[in-house]
């Protein structure tokens, strides 16, 4: 039998002691305060807007981790069309994987597989394809994702809005079907 802190610490053998579920307009400000401690000095009222159109728009996905009835992790998920100006070395349209957030207290328990378990499964519904970009210093989120069969595709892109921290960043896909 496991001591309790070998529990804490293996994933791999402990039960979930959470829920993967569809992000509801009331999970808003809980996934506020998750972006803020991940993000901090970013503007709550830009993250409270994002939250809530991943809720109410066809073309874009927010599932929640919850535990004991507070919400500890979020991912979203949106389809990705470039403006027909944008730059040549622009991501290509696609269905992506572009935010995952975990509370620091319940890392390393299989919450961020599960809620990327979850938005592939509706992508898959949506695309042939899934695509993830990352900085190419996350090797953790590097590292899950490619559990998941994502592959490297560029690391000579331009996504929106995203500098990836000084570093380089990463473009990754995931194929559901062959062609």
């Amino acid at each position: 039998m496991l001591a309790p802190a070998d529990r804490l610490n293996d994933a791999s053998r402990v039960e979930p002691d959470f829920s993967v579920r569809d992000g509801r307009a009331d999970d808003a400000a809980s996934c506020v305060s998750l972006a803020l401690m991940a993000s901090p000095g970013s503007d709550a009222s830009i993250w409270q807007t994002t939250f809530l159109e991943d809720i109410e728009r066809a073309d874009r996905k927010l599932v929640v981790a919850e535990h004991a009835g507070a919400v500890i992790g979020y991912g979203r998920a949106m389809r990705f069309v470039p403006d027909a100006d944008a730059p040549t070395d622009i991501a290509p349209s696609g269905y992506y994987l572009i935010g995952l957030v975990v509370h620091s207290e319940h890392r390393r328990r299989g919450v961020a597989a599960a809620l990327t378990r979850a938005r592939l499964d509706w992508i898959s519904n949506q695309a042939d394809e899934a695509w993830y970009f990352a900085n190419a210093r996350n090797a953790p989120s590097i590292a899950l994702h490619a559990s998941f069969g994502f592959e490297e595709v560029t690391r000579s892109f331009f996504y929106p809005r995203v500098d990836f921290d000084r570093g380089e960043g990463i473009l990754f896909r995931r194929h559901f079907r062959s062609a």
